[in-house]
């Protein structure tokens, strides 16, 4: 579980720090613009720092536009790799399906018997890894959304490298919020499990 709370600590931290900084890269347009304050607020009380604007969109150069969601993109890499590496998912005890649901992979400390328990704790790491993985899908979301940058389908595909194999199985824990960006990961899943 502790997993699970720095995940979700690692995930509020990044994407809202994300969704700040281009937040700020917006209001260097908007103070350019008439009728907005320097907190990138419009007049009538809505958010102006919204690439979904309409006097942010008029305001922006598609060429700074696209250089944002470049840099987005590099930093959703940098986060995948923290998430994936010694911080989250490494640390779980996630592998590919068993070839056959009757004989797991797991090997019992080098003696060539099989781990009865083994199924029982990649069943955990499993569950542990969507949770996680849920944490970061519902902050990207949440954090990024707002301002205009739906990338959680390119978080997913970034994390999904990083799940070992596993990503069919992670996505049926998931909720149903996340079936638009892990469908091809349950299609993977399904194909694996009938081989």
């Amino acid at each position: 579980m502790d997993l699970v709370i720095y995940s979700a600590q690692l995930s509020q931290s990044f994407f809202s720090c994300l969704a700040n900084a281009v937040e700020g890269f917006l209001d260097l347009f908007l103070a350019a613009a008439p009728n907005s304050t320097s907190k990138g607020y419009k007049d009538d009380g809505s958010v102006g720092s919204s690439l979904h604007s309409s006097s942010t969109s008029k305001n922006i150069p598609a060429g700074a536009v696209a250089s944002v969601v470049l840099w987005c993109d590099g930093e959703l890499s940098k986060f995948a790799s923290a998430f994936g590496g010694a911080r989250i998912l490494a640390n779980l005890a996630l592998s590919p399906p068993p070839r056959n649901a009757k004989q797991p992979r797991v090997v019992d400390g080098g003696s060539g018997h099989l781990d009865p328990g083994g199924n029982k704790e990649r069943q955990n790491a499993i569950e542990v890894a969507a949770q996680c993985v849920d944490q970061a899908f519902s902050c990207a979301s949440q954090n990024l959304d707002q301002v205009g940058l739906p990338l959680t389908p390119r978080l997913a595909e970034y994390i999904r490298s990083r799940l070992k194999g596993c990503e069919g199985e992670v996505a049926a824990f998931l909720s149903d919020n996340w079936s638009h960006v892990t469908m091809d990961w349950q299609q993977h899943g399904d194909v694996d499990l009938e081989e």
